[in-house]
């Protein structure tokens, strides 16, 4: 077995072990190579700094990793890690993840985040081994558009609201809005890789802007939604969640992939549209 970096490799061949690695995952994840593509850009995959497993030049098993700076500390995020069916249950990506990390550490890179499906307990035991620790509960959220409870009243107050869709946000005066950090692949620095892929409307009291939402038209994935605390409770969310879904026209589902179990209020509101869990994850990450 071979390992090394996945800088000389093609798309196409990294695409075609991540679609045979995850065929039998229970959440979907097999993808064209344009949408592959744009993901890997969203999350900020450095190939340079990825790893593949290779028996007879075939790629067996591969870690994607984006980087980025992460709290202050250039941190490698896994963006995918998997291993081909008939290759798996061998000890691969335990021997990748040896390989990869003195070249993280060359690379300065000092943290390794992830994120780990709760009921995959053989992965769990693989990462906390390695000294991995438990920082985040996320959920991952779904729900059929014509099942959503928008229940908003006709009041005068959400009449006097304003909706705007807007490219240069002031993104120090949105995040005064937040109760949790957003995760990687929800992050300010996933938005703006690609900004043309998603809308970020925010919701505004006469000039006063009091919330936003950024939505993937394309996915139908919602990747932040905030509410100043003082204008909660009032709706101003239920009305700004059905404007951001009137963006996604085409797509029958509405998602948010990791919401953080520790914002009740935010975990409250989706419970009580209609959005149901279909995948609980861990966040775990390593210090080197």
């Amino acid at each position: 077995m071979d390992f090394r970096t996945l800088d000389t490799i093609s798309v196409e061949q990294i695409l075609e072990a991540h679609n045979d690695a995850f065929s039998e995952y229970e959440v979907p994840m097999e993808f064209p190579i344009e949408r592959f593509e744009q993901i890997n850009k969203l999350r900020g995959v450095n190939y340079n700094l990825s790893i593949g497993a290779f028996e007879d030049q075939k790629l067996v098993g591969f870690i994607l990793n984006g980087v980025g700076e992460w709290n202050g500390v250039l941190t490698a995020y896994d963006c995918g890690t998997g291993v081909i069916q008939g290759k798996q249950g061998k000890g691969i990506g335990g021997e990748m993840f040896k390989h990869l990390t003195p070249i993280l550490i060359q690379n300065k890179v000092r943290q390794y985040l992830l994120e780990v499906m709760k009921g995959n307990e053989p992965a769990i035991r693989l990462y906390k081994g390695k000294g991995f620790e438990v920082i985040r509960h996320f959920d991952c959220i779904i729900a059929e558009k014509e099942k959503i409870k928008f229940n908003i009243p006709d009041s005068d107050f959400l009449k006097k609201l304003n909706f705007s869709i807007i490219t240069n946000p002031d993104w120090k005066l949105l995040k005064t809005f937040w109760d949790v950090t957003p995760s990687w692949q929800n992050s300010i620095d996933s938005i703006e890789r690609l900004p043309n892929s998603f809308k970020i409307m925010t919701v505004s009291l006469s000039t006063e802007i009091i919330g936003y939402g950024v939505i993937e038209p394309r996915s139908g994935g919602i990747l932040q939604i905030a509410i100043a605390p003082t204008h909660r409770k009032k709706k101003v969310g239920s009305k700004l969640l059905q404007k951001l879904i009137e963006l996604s026209p085409n797509t029958p589902r509405i998602h948010l992939i990791n919401l953080d179990e520790s914002s009740k209020c935010s975990k409250y509101f989706f419970t009580q549209m209609g959005f149901e869990s279909f995948s609980p994850q861990f966040e775990m990450s390593l210090n080197f």
